[in-house]
């Protein structure tokens, strides 16, 4: 539960296991549901404790109480009659199956409690951001039923009750609560810093000091993020678990997982241990030379403070950080607000369940005010030769950000270096098509918007101006003469990017395998329905008849179909096989 200001529906699950243990009945209210495990399909299933029907039969009723404003609880293993039946249902496997089954739309907390040895399960069900349908209705709970509710009343009243978000509201926490070494690790947070407005702020009196960070309500009392940042979650909780292995497999060098500290505490425990098991590495030659460390250090930072940020800490677990080898990975509680995809989380506008708190964490110079940098892990890994960063959505209802730095792209850096526009490097749309023709071979409009995460109609004018980049004077890109006329116009790398790649290529420790003629070839006639060998030729700097080879090789292995049986004759170009039905899925 909360441990500070808990919310209606932990104070109604309090009340109600106080009373049970009482041998007293527990009322429902509009927060509170107590719910049966007695399935009602009759008929005995293989594994009770993972028992469907379970699942549909509780779904409604989580989507009901996340459309209620302020969220609710349902306790599993309670009668209509408030007998104590107990339940079995396998509390993780619950929470992951009535996410899915309620498309990925609500994460529930399930906590074990026990009442005269009967095992219950608490479903803590935090406030939906957009309505939960069921069926195509939307249903809230007034008093101790749900009830149906048209969009529009919906939508005016969660409004209404979020002109507040959770972690500005207070915390009912007086100020001496803040524990020493809390306030001791933002003090230091903020002298690390070079800016001389920081440095001053680290000089105030503590009272002083929390006004000026926001960290203090009208009535003198700390905001829930303050609580989260200068007291935590009590003796018997930590808020972050950070794991450190050489290499997947191996032992653990490394576990932090103290209780009771403070969210700054733990968060400048873990940021100094990454760092130390981050180290210098040397890069590139020439104009790439340099030394970085072996993940890049904006990025790593970045992944770990968005697991802290945007998570939903109605859920009580833990942000997990594994740091394997030069592999990063944060889990943190809580899916994507709802708008967000990891098709689309670069350039959307940010949207955090806690404003407050990422204010916060802004204000100490621990994380970017504006949207927490997830563009800035993309450019900075991306220039320094790494692959971008992956996020994704599990199942469980939690994100997961990925940063893995095992081998630098030496070759690429090198070439990236050769451009004659330092700020080529800069901007985040420019790396990312150059990436694309780098590793692809080749791009057009409509290849190039999902990678970077723009429309269509945006990466026109994007390729217009990456057309116009130069190494030594000479153009760094082509468009491919040989498409067909009324063809979408596909661009390339010039023969000269080509040469200067392959050279930087030659002069590194560890190359990059890159797209090879037959992979490439194959990529661009299934994403275009057509090649060529002209076409092949000008993506690959090689002449036409050996492109004509590769193409014929494709051919003979079944991958591509001639356009013309004879095949001769201007415009013959080759065709991408139908997938064979051997072919996976």
């Amino acid at each position: 539960m909360t441990l500070f200001n808990p919310t209606p529906a932990e104070k109604a699950v309090t009340q109600a296991i106080a009373e049970l243990r009482a041998g007293r009945p527990a009322s429902e209210s509009r927060h509170l549901d107590l719910k049966s495990a007695t399935t009602r399909h009759g008929a005995p299933v293989p594994d009770p404790a993972r028992d469907p029907a379970l699942v549909r039969q509780l779904a409604p009723e989580v989507a009901c109480m996340a459309n209620t404003p302020g969220g609710g609880a349902l306790v599993l293993g309670v009668g209509d009659d408030n007998t104590l039946e107990g339940t079995t249902a396998h509390a993780e496997w619950l929470r992951r199956e009535i996410y899915t089954q309620l498309q990925s739309r609500v994460t529930c907390d399930v906590r074990e409690v026990f009442v005269h040895e009967r095992r219950l399960l608490v479903l803590l069900v935090p406030e939906a951001v957009e309505p939960v349908k069921v069926k195509g209705r939307i249903q809230w709970r007034i008093d101790d039923g749900c009830h149906e509710v048209d969009a529009s009343t919906w939508r005016a009243r969660m409004d209404h009750a979020r002109r507040v978000d959770w972690s500005a509201r207070s915390s009912q926490l007086p100020t001496s609560r803040v524990r020493p070494s809390g306030m001791a690790a933002v003090r230091t947070f903020l002298e690390d810093t070079r800016e001389t407005a920081a440095r001053d702020l680290a000089q105030l009196p503590d009272e002083d000091l929390l006004r000026r960070l926001n960290a203090v309500d009208v009535d003198g009392f700390l905001t829930n993020a303050a609580a989260l940042l200068f007291v935590g979650w009590g003796p018997e909780h930590n808020m972050l678990d950070y794991i450190r292995r050489d290499h997947a497999g191996g032992d653990s060098r490394e576990r932090l997982h103290r209780t009771g500290l403070s969210l700054a505490e733990e968060l400048q425990e873990v940021l100094r241990t990454c760092r130390s098991f981050n180290p210098l590495r040397h890069t590139g030659d020439g104009p790439a030379v340099g030394q970085v460390r072996e993940i890049p250090e904006r990025p790593l930072r970045e992944a770990i403070i968005n697991g802290v940020a945007h998570r939903d800490w109605a859920i009580q677990q833990p942000t997990t950080i594994e740091h394997v080898g030069a592999t990063l990975q944060v889990t943190s509680p809580g899916g994507f607000m709802p708008g967000i995809t990891p098709d689309n989380v670069i350039h959307q506008p940010s949207t955090s369940r806690n404003t407050a708190l990422t204010e916060l964490l802004a204000a100490i110079r621990v994380a970017e005010r504006e949207g927490i940098g997830i563009d800035r892990m993309y450019q900075d890994m991306l220039s320094h030769g790494h692959p971008e960063p992956s996020l994704q959505e599990l199942a469980t209802g939690a994100v997961r950000t990925r940063l893995v730095a095992n081998v630098s792209d030496q070759g690429w850096l090198e070439w990236l270096h050769l451009m004659d526009q330092s700020w080529a490097v800069l901007d985040l749309d420019t790396l990312m098509t150059l990436r694309q023709l780098v590793t692809r071979g080749w791009t057009d409009h409509l290849r190039l918007a999902p990678y970077v995460q723009r429309p269509p109609g945006e990466t026109i004018p994007l390729l217009q101006r990456v057309a116009e980049l130069t190494m030594g004077g000479d153009a760094v890109t082509t468009m491919l003469s040989s498409t067909p006329a009324g063809g979408t116009p596909a661009m390339t790398l010039s023969k000269g990017a080509l040469r200067a790649l392959a050279h930087a290529d030659s002069r590194s420790a560890y190359p990059v395998e890159r797209s090879t003629r037959p992979t490439l070839a194959l990529d661009f006639a299934r994403s275009r329905g057509r090649i060529s060998s002209s076409e092949l030729g000008e993506m690959t700097g090689i002449a036409s008849q050996t492109a004509g080879r590769v193409l014929r090789d494709l051919e003979e292995q079944g991958e591509l179909l001639p356009s013309r049986a004879n095949r001769r004759g201007a415009g013959f170009h080759y065709l991408p096989a139908p997938p064979r039905e051997d072919s996976p899925a």
